[in-house]
C-alpha cells in the first residue's frame, strides 16, 4: 500500500490510498510470518505456493486460452499488450474499456484481454487487472460482462470422475 497526496485548489493536500492485489499478498506474506500459516486455515484458505515454473505455465495456459478463442473466432481485444504510457509505466485502460463496450454492436461478443482498471473507493485507489472480460451485446441492446480469471494449476481435482 501506498500513500500519495493529491492537491485540491491551491493549497488542500489531501493524501490518497492505493491498494492493489500485490498490496494485499505482500501484506499476507508478512502477517503469515508472524502468525503463521494456521491463520490462513482459520479463514478456510488453502495456501498455496506459485513456483515460477508454475507462473510461467500460467503465462502459456493464457495464451493458448486465448489462441483457442482466436482460432473459434471470437473477437478479441489485447490490452495489456498495448497500454503502456511513453515512460513504460502502464496507465489504467477504464476509458478505453469503456470505448470497446460501447463499439461492440447488438447480437455480438467481443472478449477483452487484460485490461487493467482503477477506480477510488471510501478514498482508496485499488487497481487491478482482469484477465478476460466477456462482453455481450444483446440484440435488444442490453449488455451483458463476465469477468474472469484463469488460472492454470498442478492441483487435481476428481469432481469430474464422480
Amino acid at each position: 500500500m501506498s500513500i500519495v497526496s493529491s492537491t485540491i485548489g491551491d493549497s488542500l493536500t489531501v493524501p490518497s490510498r492505493r491498494l492493489s492485489p500485490t498490496d494485499i499478498s505482500q501484506y499476507l506474506r508478512l502477517h503469515e510470518r508472524n502468525a503463521g500459516r494456521r491463520f490462513l486455515t482459520d479463514y478456510d484458505v488453502a495456501p498455496q505456493s506459485i513456483t515460477p515454473l508454475l507462473t510461467a505455465s500460467g503465462a502459456d495456459f493464457a495464451r493458448a486460452i486465448e489462441e483457442g478463442m482466436r482460432t473459434a473466432g471470437v473477437a478479441l481485444a489485447h490490452f495489456g499488450e498495448t497500454s503502456a504510457s511513453p515512460g513504460g509505466k502502464r496507465l489504467p485502460d477504464n476509458a478505453r474499456f469503456v470505448a470497446q463496450v460501447r463499439a461492440v454492436p447488438p447480437g455480438a461478443v467481443c472478449v477483452v484481454c487484460q485490461p487493467r482498471f482503477e477506480v477510488t473507493l471510501g478514498g482508496w485507489s485499488i487497481r487491478g487487472d482482469a484477465d478476460l472480460v466477456r462482453v455481450e451485446r444483446a440484440v435488444d441492446g442490453s449488455l451483458h460482462l463476465l469477468v474472469t480469471d484463469m488460472k492454470s494449476s498442478t492441483a487435481v481435482s476428481n469432481a469430474r470422475a464422480r
